[in-house]
Parts: structure tokens; sequence; C-alpha cells
């Protein structure tokens, strides 16, 4: 198995669930991972087979629906909490709104309260993600206000490869949440 964003190389001896061994766990049942190794696994790690190969990413697109009264401009520097993992994370680009009467897309440079746009952010620290229609479960996250706690965003991971970051955003363009 691998532990991920790390990427250390380990096996597992064994699975506990309320101190008895067991062949296999499930969510969101409480384990304990006896590993091989002496690793240190921290909140938010990822563990996977070696035979997977998850998205690592510091950089990634999303659909944001923006809640918070104090609209979000690029620059912003907020967290990003993905599961259990909360990094420091900046809002490089607002890329599009999207027109919540005609579902089109347009240009923007902020969100306000309520509004849908799709962002481009920039992570502390590496993220183990997946794009949202792939697997619901590692393609979503919130953003947190540093100071504060409070939730700012709700989001979905729409891309973690530069390749496919949008280039140009045409105005008249449309996609469904």
């Amino acid at each position: 198995m691998r532990i991920w964003p790390s990427g250390l190389e380990t096996v597992l001896e064994s699975i506990e669930v309320n101190q008895q061994a067991v062949a296999s766990a499930e969510a969101p049942q409480g384990v304990i991972l006896r590993l091989r190794d002496d690793i240190d696994i921290s909140r938010g790690d990822t563990v996977v087979p070696l035979s997977a190969h998850p998205a690592v990413v510091r950089e990634l697109e999303a659909t944001l629906c923006w809640m918070d009264e104090r609209p979000l401009r690029a620059g912003r520097r907020l967290l990003v909490q993905h599961h259990a993992a909360v990094v420091k994370a900046s809002v490089t680009a607002i890329l599009q709104k999207t027109n919540i009467e005609t579902f089109e897309s347009q240009g923007t440079d902020e969100a306000k309260l309520n509004d849908i746009v799709r962002v481009r952010l920039k992570t502390a620290l590496p993220l183990v993600a997946d794009d949202y229609r792939q697997n619901r479960a590692t393609g979503a996250f919130i953003l947190v206000d540093e100071q504060t706690g409070a939730t700012l965003a709700a989001g979905l991971i729409a891309a973690t490869d530069p390749e496919y970051f949008t280039r140009e955003v045409p105005v008249e363009a449309t996609f469904s949440i």
C-alpha cells in the first residue's frame, strides 16, 4: 500500500475494529491499521493500493457556490477542507460565473453571495483529489475563512490536471452543475 501525499510505501499487517482483527472494514468504521513499517500517517492522508495512482495536486479548478456576504476576488487566501485534510490555499483566478437564470457562463472578476463560479485554486500542501464527476467522495470540498472558521463556499473539483484547465472561457459557454 502507498500513503499519499507522502508517497511512502508499506505493507498492511492487520486491520482492527473495536480491538478485534478483521479481514476488511468500510467507511464509516473507525479502524486501526497495523503497518509493517513505522510510518506516521496523519489526519487527511490517503491510503491506497500500490496499483492505484490518484491525482496528488497543488493546483485545481473547481466550481464553487459562494456563501459569504463579502465578495471573493482572485488573490484571496483561505483554507481548503478536503475530507480530514485542511490546507492553506489561495484563489489564483476567477474564470467564469454562471447566470442562474439562463445557465450561461459569463466573465467576472468576483463572486458575490450565492454566485456559482469556476475558479482556480493553489494549495500550500498537496491534496489527493479527483474530478467530482469521477469520484464524489474525493471530488468535493469546502472553503473556510482562516480567521473566523466560517464556511465560505462549497466546491466541486472540475479538473486536477493543468492540461485540462480552462484556457479561455467563452462568455456563451454553458455547463450544468
